[in-house]
């Protein structure tokens, strides 16, 4: 269904003038293409866009942890206490 839709997309990026070279950069674009000219199976293309995406996960979650203004928080029970506290040193101070 994604890489479907993703072949929708990129059948309208592509005829509005975008080339290949630009759409292959795109994680579910590229693959899409490549499974719409028949270079891929749908299961390929749907596990090639799942690596992509993983990858880039991973390319954003570094990127985020040089961020200084990124707070992380731990999943699990004490969720809600830690992004409440989170929030309330973000609000500025009254005085």
């Amino acid at each position: 269904m994604a890489v479907r839709a993703a072949t929708r997309g990129s059948r309208r990026l592509r005829a509005t003038g975008y080339g290949s070279p630009l759409l292959a950069r795109a994680s579910a674009c590229g693959h899409a293409l490549r499974y719409r000219d028949g270079d891929l199976t749908l299961d390929e293309a749907r596990e090639e866009t799942a690596k992509a995406t993983r990858r880039f996960a991973r390319r954003q979650e570094s990127w985020f942890r040089r961020d200084p203004r990124i707070t992380w928080l731990e999943p699990g029970e004490g969720l809600l206490p830690q992004a409440l506290s989170a929030l309330a040193q973000l609000r500025p101070s009254s005085g």
